[in-house]
């Protein structure tokens, strides 16, 4: 009664008709199972109220009330159970999400990658609501599935999917910072959406879940500068992916941009706008250099200088074909 008394009469009556016997379809209905209400199902229901239908549903009540029972989903949204998961549920149901998971709109799909999501990486750095070094000071990936539009949801959710096929234990950190296209990466600030403990393969994770335009023959629509930054870190090619979400590439109706091949082609326009700005990123970090023109490993600096300008001539024809194995980085899921 006490968890009634703070809800708006708005959501009392709606509550009241809810469970009302008169229109009861069953057991499977919140009305068929008034005898069992409990603080937490009611908990749920408030979570579930943008949902009209959903709200009804004992089977949906029970996930709910499962998930605000659980000590790492209360871990994981800071302690703030029944708000946050309200929020996530609301964002779901807003006008302003075109949200794409596994092509399906159902609630329960979002729910259950959830559940999965908690239990394998709760604990890992990255994950909760607010997270950092004892902080409470930077959002983490579950704080992108609260916010009501499509770049937060769809990025965020796909996240989420691609993640849950992850051993929990291979991964050391996650960072979802979802900046726009202009953000400088000044101060080491671009870090991968997943990183991986020492030895896997890929090491590095980038998750891309947004439309393209139709242009096959632009430069792919990423942050050059947040490419440059990953480029300047990491050992070998064989480290890094870029995962695109193939549902997000369908934007005018096209089908080029499912393809890896045609991806590689729009990576290699944006990398020919900018050789010099590309390559030198590459000359800097040693091992990457050293992986990409294996004939530099061990060379001095007098040798290195002398040569430089024709590697680079070696690297623009290397990008220049999308077959390249260099090219190997670009996924699509």
């Amino acid at each position: 009664m006490t968890k009634l008394l703070s809800f708006t009469s708005g959501e009392v009556q709606a509550f009241l008709g809810d469970i009302a016997p008169s229109t009861c379809g069953g057991s499977a209905y919140l009305c068929g199972n008034v005898g069992s209400l409990t603080v937490g199902l009611i908990d749920a229901w408030d979570v579930l109220y943008s949902w009209s239908s959903y709200r009804k549903e004992w089977g949906y009540l029970s996930k709910i009330t499962s998930l605000l029972g659980n000590s790492t989903t209360i871990e994981s949204l800071n302690n703030q159970g029944v708000s946050n998961m309200k929020l996530i549920c609301n964002a779901l149901n807003s006008p302003k999400t075109s949200v794409k998971f596994n092509n399906s709109q159902t609630l329960m799909v979002y729910l259950d990658a959830f559940e999965i999501a908690v239990n394998k990486f709760h604990a890992k750095t990255g994950f909760k609501i607010r997270d950092g070094a004892g902080t409470g000071t930077t959002n983490g990936a579950v704080k992108e599935l609260t916010i009501a539009n499509s770049r937060n949801l769809d990025g965020g959710w796909f996240g989420i999917r691609e993640m849950n096929q992850l051993e929990a234990s291979n991964v050391s950190r996650i960072d979802w910072d979802f900046d726009d296209d202009a953000y400088d990466c000044g101060n080491n600030s671009c870090q991968f959406d997943v990183e991986m403990v020492a030895g896997q393969t890929p090491r590095y994770y980038e998750y891309k879940s947004k439309s393209m335009n139709t242009d096959a023959d632009s430069p792919v629509e990423i942050n050059p500068k947040q490419f440059k930054a990953y480029l300047s870190k990491i050992a070998n090619m064989a480290e890094l992916e870029y995962v695109f979400q193939t549902e997000k590439l369908y934007k005018g109706g096209g089908t080029t941009f499912t393809l890896e091949q045609g991806l590689a082609n729009r990576f290699k326009k944006l990398i020919s706008n900018d050789i010099d700005g590309f390559f030198n990123v590459i000359w800097a970090n040693t091992a990457l250099r050293g992986s990409l023109f294996p004939e530099t490993v061990g060379k001095d600096d007098d040798w290195l200088d002398k040569n430089e300008i024709r590697l680079k001539g070696e690297f623009a024809i290397r990008i220049s074909d999308t077959s390249n194995i260099f090219y190997n980085f670009i996924k699509t899921r």
